[in-house]
């Protein structure tokens, strides 16, 4: 089914669904990623769960995916209708927005979400995580007693998304009591990350950090600073040892 992978997007928060470069808006660069030779409409979901399924950010989804011609958006909520069921399965791209990730995880695993979402990544369908969303792409996030919330894990990495500027510490702590060796990624503000399908990582718009355990027992601590290519057309990863 790997074939059939396209990128993961990991954005740090909305902008970069209205970001333009130049006189281009990078959102149409999604648009491009989606399989557009079928026969049905183009579907976009968006999964609400880690915000309560909030109507406001919902519409401004929907203001995002006018900018590129998708032709019917629906919020997925938490009660998880049939109606709803049946669009996130024909759905090509999905979105799992920001909020508390604790909360969307219980709710994807109680409702069977979750392994709709992984069936459809593997089977083509475009996605995007927002914040909390992003985080939960990934391997997960330490809860406040230490213990795992575990993500989709379709991102074989752990991600942190800070607002601030960060030393990144969670990450940090987060990598070293996983023992094993790991890696993670710090997203910024306004700033995400692209995991493309051959596996290779594109910052997006500001740079991120890539933090990692350097030996088997998760202990030993390095990180890079990876900067964003210049342009869309020129996908070439910079780093930069700290």
């Amino acid at each position: 089914m790997s074939e059939h992978r396209k990128s993961l997007y990991l954005l740090a928060d909305s902008q970069l669904l209205f970001w333009n470069i130049a006189e281009n808006r990078f959102i149409e660069s999604i648009r491009e990623n989606l399989d557009t030779k079928k026969a049905s409409i183009t579907k976009a979901a968006y999964i609400g769960a880690a915000n309560g399924d909030k109507p406001e950010f919902f519409e401004l989804f929907k203001a995002a995916m006018d900018n590129i011609d998708l032709h019917e958006s629906r919020m997925i909520t938490s009660q998880y209708s049939k109606e709803e069921q049946e669009f996130l399965e024909s759905a090509d791209l999905i979105l799992l927005a920001g909020g508390d990730i604790k909360v969307a995880s219980e709710i994807l695993e109680k409702t069977g979400m979750a392994k709709t979402v992984i069936e459809k990544y593997y089977s083509g369908a475009v996605l995007i995580g927002i914040s909390a969303g992003a985080i939960q792409l990934g391997l997960g996030i330490a809860n406040c007693d230490g213990t795992l919330i575990e993500g989709l894990k379709l991102l074989p990495y752990f991600v942190e998304v800070s607002e601030k500027e960060s030393n990144w510490n969670s990450l940090k702590k987060l990598l070293a009591s996983s023992g094993q060796y790991n890696k993670g990624f710090g997203l910024s503000a306004g700033g995400g990350m692209i995991y493309h399908s051959d596996m290779t990582i594109e910052p997006l718009r500001n740079s991120i950090v890539e933090c990692r355990s350097q030996s088997d027992d998760g202990v030993e601590l390095g990180h890079n600073v990876l900067l964003p290519p210049q342009s869309l057309e020129n996908n070439k990863l910079l780093s930069k040892a700290d």
